[in-house]
């Protein structure tokens, strides 16, 4: 038999892999910025939406304005934007390698009003609405949790809290027949901060036991001390790492309180236990908030007690000959309760 020359089959596998990476990379991402264009800050629940006839990629921005849209084919697309408040954004975006781009849109006359008249105040405020149909919700429940502080929306879905310090919260949204949404955000002193949260209609009757979960999770986050933390889903896509434990190791939230993961942690998955379950099968994009707690960490045993006697806790991480193998324990975390959008 013979073979071919040396430089052909070089050849021929170079062709190859050209190929195959020609295959491979039809699709691009599509990711950017969404921005007020008076004030240049950052506009969470903006949705972003790519059209190329009947196909359509549909994204929201994240607390930071962020949005993020994997596996675009190659094309031209309708690039729209809309968000309560601000008129709608439009233009044609040629997509042939991935792209990133910074938007800023235009508030309408009420919306930049109430920008000026509550810059100079602590507190939170924003309006609740319909996705994807963008319309305003009435007596929306907004609560801020740990604080035992909450109001309704109003006949346009606004809403304000005052609030008296500066510091990370968590709020949750909820009306009855749409789903609960939870958004994190950072809130300076002497400053508004706008929340916009975009619900979506849900079967799903409100139960007993879900809302006794919530309001657990309420309690924990109102006697959070320094055996726990509460990482936000905007950490953990901040902080580089591309499983669930390596997001939470990277966040700053994390690392203030000198926790530290071990090789086992025992998961609840939105309120609710799942023993065995791993703490990396939960994809990082799912993840609204972690929380994460020390034995000792929840003076609320809320977690102890919702804890199926027995049952085994989920692996963690390979941490080798770690000091958590080696029995310092000390401020190892026990608990993980992991809150999704799904």
């Amino acid at each position: 038999m013979r073979f071919p020359a040396r430089h052909t089959c070089a050849a021929f596998i170079v062709n190859l892999l050209a190929a195959w990476s020609l295959a491979a990379g039809q699709s691009r991402t599509v990711s950017g910025v969404i921005l007020d264009s008076i004030t240049r800050r950052p506009l969470n629940g903006t949705v972003v939406e790519l059209r190329n006839g009947s196909a359509q990629r549909i994204a929201r921005t994240d607390e930071a304005g962020v949005f993020r849209i994997n596996a675009v084919p190659v094309g031209t697309y309708r690039f729209v934007t809309r968000r309560i408040g601000y008129g709608e954004f439009a233009r044609d975006l040629d997509v042939t390698n991935d792209t990133s781009i910074t938007i800023a849109i235009w508030g309408r006359a009420q919306q930049l009003d109430t920008l000026r008249t509550r810059s100079a105040v602590t507190a939170v405020y924003g309006t609740v609405g319909t996705f994807p149909g963008m319309l305003p919700i009435a007596r929306a429940r907004v609560q801020v949790m740990g604080l035992n502080q909450a109001t309704t929306t109003d006949s346009t879905g606004a809403f304000f809290i005052p609030l008296k310090k500066a510091g990370q919260y968590l709020v949750r949204v909820s009306h009855e027949g749409y789903a609960d949404q939870l958004l994190s955000f950072d809130l300076p002193a002497e400053r508004a901060t706008e929340v916009t949260a975009l619900l979506e209609t849900s079967d799903v009757m409100r139960q007993n036991d879900a809302e006794g979960l919530w309001a657990d999770f309420d309690r924990r986050a109102a006697w959070l001390g320094q055996k726990g933390t509460v990482v936000s889903g905007l950490e953990l896509t901040q902080s580089g790492g591309t499983t669930l434990t390596d997001a939470i190791r990277g966040s700053p939230s994390y690392v203030r309180k000198g926790l530290r993961v071990g090789p086992t942690i025992c998961v609840f998955v939105n309120g609710k236990s799942r023993p065995g379950l791993p703490l990396d099968a939960t994809p990082i994009e799912n993840v609204l908030v972690v929380e994460l707690y020390a034995s000792g960490g929840d003076p609320t045993h809320t977690l102890a007690r919702g804890w199926p006697r027995g049952s085994p806790c989920g692996e963690s991480i390979n941490i080798g000959m770690g000091p958590e193998r080696m029995g310092n324990t000390a401020g190892l975390a026990k608990w993980a309760v992991i809150w999704t959008n799904q």
